[in-house]
């Protein structure tokens, strides 16, 4: 199993959340039960060996639609 796990990270509320952008990314929050993680589990994540990588989001230039 590869143990790099991809996040696009947006505030919600005042919070960042990670939202899983790859199949090992979204199984982890399938077995915590959630839809997004918190920072705190995404550091801890990390303590354990996982990779963490933040997908960068692309803004879409309206002219272009």
């Amino acid at each position: 199993m590869d143990n790099k796990l991809n996040f696009t990270i947006k505030t919600v509320y005042g919070r960042d959340l990670a939202y899983p952008q790859n199949k090992q990314a979204a199984l982890i929050c399938k077995v915590i039960g959630r839809k997004s993680l918190n920072m705190e589990q995404v550091f801890t994540l990390k303590e354990m060996g996982f990779e963490i990588v933040q997908i960068q989001v692309e803004l879409i230039n309206k002219e272009k639609i």
